[in-house]
Parts: structure tokens; sequence; C-alpha cells
């Protein structure tokens, strides 16, 4: 009996780890409902993150290709995705799909563009120009 309940409280733990991630859900509609990536979903209680890109040609306007692409974001709760950090590419005939799985919180979501080193330190370099130039002409 006590090996019983060892056995079920451990499964209960990992359980609760398999499924514990957030991730966003946008651009995904099931039954007439879903949110555009403007304003994604969190979902919690997710086996992995994914993010799906999909390109897809649509001919030519005036001598210029034209192209359409769409980008959804997935929490999945099957334990049958995969649960590394990757991407995969797949051709088809008339574009293609790039599926990125990722393995936690938020993972799936909109790069955060930061300011660069520049930009922070230019506020010093004005700083230290000044103090040099005002020193010169003393």
């Amino acid at each position: 009996m006590l090996t019983s309940a060892l056995y079920l409280t451990i499964f209960s733990c990992l359980a609760g780890v398999v499924l514990s991630l957030k991730c966003y859900e946008c651009n995904v509609w099931k039954t007439g409902y879903g949110m555009t990536c403007k304003a994604p979903r969190i979902r919690p209680h997710c086996t992995v993150c994914m993010k799906f890109s999909t390109t897809i040609y649509m001919g030519y306007y005036k001598g210029i290709p034209r192209k359409s692409t769409i980008t959804s974001r997935v929490c999945a709760r099957s334990r049958l995705i995969r649960r590394d950090n990757a991407c995969e590419r797949i051709e088809t005939m008339d574009g293609f799909t790039v599926r990125c799985y990722c393995n936690t919180d938020l993972c799936n979501g909109i790069p955060v563009t930061r300011p660069s080193t520049l930009l922070y330190s230019l506020p010093v370099v004005v700083l230290l120009a000044s103090r040099w130039l005002g020193g010169v002409g003393s």
C-alpha cells in the first residue's frame, strides 16, 4: 500500500512538471473563436509551446512577386509532440512553413527589441565630449 502511494505521489509530481508551461496562443481559431497576435492569449498547462510561420507565394503583380505570411502561436498539450528547442522548415508547392518548438514559459512570443548598447552609451559620450571640449577652450 505504501509503495502504491509513493508511486502515485511521484506520478502526480511529474505530471505537474510536464504540464506546467505557459504559452502564447494567437491566430488559432477554434469553434469560431480566436485571438489575433496583437493581443495573444496566455494559455497555462502546456507540454510544449509552438510557433508556426507559413508563407504562401501568390504569383506576380506588375512583375513583382507577391507573398503572404501568417504567424500562429500554439499551446500544445500532447505528450506526442517534440519538446526540444528546435525549428524545422517544411516546403510545399506554393510556399513553406517554419515550425518551431520550445519548452520554457512564454518562449513562443514576439521577440523583444532592445535598444543597442550605443544608445545607452550615447549620453556618457556626450557628457565626456562636452567636458573635454569645455576644458579645451578654457
